[in-house]
């Protein structure tokens, strides 16, 4: 049959998609010419010739050879996504691809949802408590903790009416259950965390408050641009910026009776000691907590740390704030990884700039990614053409950072030792 012709023409030659376009064109040419330029594309993503300009080689590959100058404030959660997975970045903030998102389910609290309403319920009690003259640096710890319970019982059926109105109707036992739940949850949480600003004497400076920035990065790009790279310049085009413009909102700011600030974020889920990981931090794949830091040292303050605060049943079993405290990146920790941090920002802000989007080598929360269907990683051609491609080690290099290598130049000795004879 003519399928089966095309079958053995293609599995005759090493490109299949050039086999195939060949005789197509001499059997059936009008098919040929409505399949051209998807045998063309396919050919394209099937090559692994490394002797192309990058251009050409990296078409299909996250490569943008005129680069994008990136030049907009970037925050924990875009700069996350660009250490994480440059390519997510690329899908989602350069070409501005929106997967779409799903219903909240009538019987479900969904985890994005319930993270909305804790942030905004926590964020009207801190409120409240700043209006009526409380955490000043002055206050009684029972009687702030009394007034935080008073706040809460204001504000707690406005902060879960949205949902109130989606689930109760049907599912009334389900949703006592879960609020009675998330209220213990949150009253606990209250208590012991109102106590200790009130003992530590701390004074609020903010809630969901904008901060915006510039990181200075000059020392960083002068150490890349002198780390020794076997084959060549460390960067094929361009070089980093010497600042990074950088937004971020913290949940609350106080400041402590010595003068220190501490910038605080609720979290309702997720790993929270990975965001403290030496390797997670310097490798930019968790940058929520020095990025805080840095924005906090832009705005004046001489001394500060940082925490996250874990709070809801996702924590029951680990303890969460309330029975094992916060998860802290503080002062002195950050002082030690400030310059391979810094370094790290630089490369980060030089791909944005320069347009080089490569996927990882290894998988990062890859399942849970909403353009799985866009990524070629598991593509064996593409993964050679992206692992071998010179224009992307510094990501590679950057990612494979951690507390024993801070810097690129360390990755660097460090693979040259491994791959020595």
């Amino acid at each position: 049959t003519r399928e089966e012709a095309a079958l053995l023409a293609s599995d005759r030659r090493r490109n299949a998609a050039s086999a195939l376009e060949a005789f197509l064109h001499a059997y059936d040419p009008p098919l040929a010419e409505v399949l051209s330029a998807g045998l063309r594309l396919v050919q394209v993503v099937d090559e692994t010739d490394t002797d192309q300009n990058p251009a050409a080689r990296l078409a299909y590959d996250g490569f943008l050879p005129d680069g994008t100058w990136w030049d907009r404030p970037l925050s924990a959660t875009t700069l996350g996504k660009l250490g994480s997975c440059p390519l997510q970045f690329f899908f989602r903030y350069v070409l501005g691809v929106r997967p779409l998102e799903e219903g909240a389910e009538e019987f479900r609290f969904e985890a994005r949802e319930l993270g909305v309403v804790v942030h905004a319920l926590l964020e009207r009690v801190y409120r409240d408590l700043r209006e009526a003259g409380r955490l000043t640096g002055t206050d009684d710890p029972a009687e702030l903790a009394a007034a935080g319970r008073e706040a809460l019982d204001r504000r707690w059926n406005e902060a879960l009416e949205p949902m109130a109105k989606r689930i109760r109707p049907r599912f009334p036992v389900l949703f006592e259950a879960a609020e009675t739940t998330w209220r213990r949850e949150t009253e606990a949480f209250l208590e012991r965390d109102l106590t200790r600003l009130a003992e530590g004497g701390h004074e609020i400076l903010g809630t969901e408050e904008s901060w915006n920035g510039e990181i200075p990065l000059t020392e960083a790009v002068r150490g890349l641009q002198e780390t020794a790279v076997p084959d060549g310049p460390l960067f094929d085009a361009g070089s980093p910026p010497d600042s990074l413009p950088l937004r971020g909102t913290p949940d609350r700011v106080t400041r402590a009776r010595d003068g220190a600030w501490l910038v605080s974020d609720y979290k309702t889920g997720g790993n929270l000691d990975k965001q403290v990981d030496a390797s997670e931090i310097l490798g930019g794949r968790r940058v929520q907590l020095p990025l805080y830091l840095l924005l906090a040292e832009a705005r004046g303050a001489e001394q500060a740390d940082a925490e996250l605060l874990g709070l809801g049943p996702a924590f029951r079993n680990e303890g969460g704030f309330v029975q094992n405290g916060p998860v802290t990146l503080d002062r002195a920790d950050f002082a030690d990884l400030r310059p391979g941090f810094r370094e790290t920002l630089a490369v980060l802000a030089w791909l944005a700039r320069q347009g080089r989007f490569p996927f990882p080598e290894k998988d990062h929360g890859c399942k849970w990614c909403q353009f799985q269907r866009a990524c070629r990683r598991h593509h064996f051609r593409s993964r050679l053409r992206v692992t071998r491609a010179r224009e992307y080690r510094p990501y590679v290099w950057v990612r494979g950072k951690g507390k024993r290598t801070p810097f690129v130049k360390d990755r660097i000795a460090a693979d040259a030792k491994r791959s020595a004879p």
